[in-house]
């Protein structure tokens, strides 16, 4: 319905922004656009396999799952996800990290590690931030951050 497949910009803010930075250093993304727009999103790093099944098996013990019932992801409410992935943010200790995994194919690297993609070589990019961006992740591990008043 209109538009130019020859000058296709992407933009994404917060996780949009490192999906963005994601497709940069992605050799399957090269061509489909032209350039790019982050907000809030570009000092992404990305993690190796052993770190990702470590923050995906969390996961499924948040939600009282074994690897083998992955399936069931997809019958599971969207409730009953989300407070897991409150529960494991709220816990102490450290929080788990679901950011792209570098399987040496799709994503051969980090997007920035420990240069920018050459594989996006020559697309242009805008790289910005936001004043607030971490605000809600601050708030949802400690709610009384929302309840200040301004001389707090």
């Amino acid at each position: 319905m209109g538009g130019d497949p020859e000058n296709v910009t992407v933009f994404g803010q917060s996780g949009g922004g490192a999906k963005v930075s994601t497709l940069m250093a992605m050799p399957t993304a090269r061509g489909l656009f032209h350039k790019a727009i982050v907000q809030s999103g570009s000092h992404l790093e990305a993690l190796n396999p052993d770190e990702a099944t470590k923050s995906a098996a969390a996961y499924l013990a948040a939600l009282d799952m074994k690897p083998a019932d992955i399936p069931r992801l997809t019958k599971t409410s969207t409730e009953r996800l989300v407070a897991a992935l409150n529960k494991m943010m709220t816990a102490p200790g450290p929080k788990p990290n679901y950011s792209p995994v570098v399987d040496g194919i799709v994503l051969p690297k980090g997007p920035w590690q420990p240069d920018g993609p050459a594989v996006s070589t020559g697309v242009p990019m805008i790289i910005g931030t936001t004043r607030t961006e971490t605000t809600a992740l601050l708030g949802a591990g400690n709610p009384a951050l929302f309840e200040q008043d301004d001389a707090a």
